[in-house]
Formats: C-alpha cells, sequence, structure tokens
C-alpha cells in the first residue's frame, strides 16, 4: 500500500511517496504496575522512501582519502511501527 506523507528538514517540505507494508498482528502479554492485565493485540508495519538530501538544503559534501564522496545525495527511510489494540 502506498501513502502519501510530506517530509520537512531545513526550512523546505517536499512530498514523499512511503510503501507500506502490514506485518500481521499477534498477542503479547500486557502488565501496568505490577499486575498482569491480559494480552494485548499488537499490529505491525514497516513503510520506506527514499528522499535526496539536497532538495532540503544540505549539499555539505567532502571526499575520502582514497577517493568517494563521504555522504550520497539518496537517504533511504525506514519506520517501524508497532499498534496496540486498545480494550473498549
Amino acid at each position: 500500500m502506498d501513502f502519501r506523507a510530506g517530509t520537512h528538514g531545513g526550512g523546505v517540505t517536499r512530498p514523499a511517496c512511503l510503501n507500506v507494508s502490514y506485518l500481521g498482528q499477534w498477542e503479547t502479554p500486557w502488565w501496568e504496575d505490577g499486575v498482569n492485565k491480559g494480552p494485548k493485540t499488537r499490529a505491525g508495519f514497516v513503510a520506506t522512501t527514499k528522499i535526496n538530501r539536497q532538495d532540503f538544503g544540505v549539499s555539505w559534501q567532502d571526499r575520502m582519502d582514497r577517493g568517494g564522496n563521504v555522504v550520497g545525495n539518496e537517504i533511504d527511510i525506514t519506520i517501524d511501527v508497532e499498534a496496540i489494540l486498545e480494550d473498549k
């Protein structure tokens, strides 16, 4: 599933398309203040995208001693999310 979002940095906002994957759901124990509140249902998601750092005004660059750039322009972003289903 794709999700449209905005990325912001250096006073610049650019659109980004997040590729979101559902990882499934599972039951886990839940304790509060030493009391077992029973299992909670959790769901996992991962989202990825790429941005160009120069689009946000980050243009610093240096060369390594044996050649090559210290930093590339393309940045990979990965967001891991774990959600907990609330009891009603």
